[in-house]
């Protein structure tokens, strides 16, 4: 029997991978209150995804973690224009609960978030 030493990850996981992931190549990170909403956001989507089609199915995984990306890039689009003027060490990079609610709006209906 050929057993893998590496599991693979649970789509929700996966998921929040692709957020974090993002957000850090374009040089942001989430605050407690944003991560949290997100990370429920992202939950809701997985759970979805995974009562409608296997957790194998890596067809809409990666569309899913497309999504996911898209969501966070605009919710770095959608950053407070003030913490871009700042001067590099002083740079506030870190997205909050507005630009979620915001990218959000403009992101759903979306399978299988919304």
């Amino acid at each position: 029997m050929n057993l893998s030493l590496e599991e693979p990850l649970d789509v929700p996981n996966q998921l929040w991978l692709s957020a974090t992931g993002t957000a850090t190549r374009l040089g942001y990170s989430f605050s407690p209150s944003c991560a949290e909403m997100l990370r429920l956001f992202i939950g809701a989507g997985a759970a979805r995804l995974v009562n409608e089609h296997s957790a194998a199915d890596h067809e809409h995984i990666g569309a899913a973690k497309a999504a996911v990306a898209t969501l966070v890039s605009t919710m770095a689009q959608l950053t407070s224009p003030e913490q871009e003027s700042l001067p590099e060490p002083d740079r506030v990079r870190t997205l909050e609960e507005d630009s979620f609610t915001s990218a959000r709006l403009q992101f759903c209906p979306c399978y299988p978030f919304c």
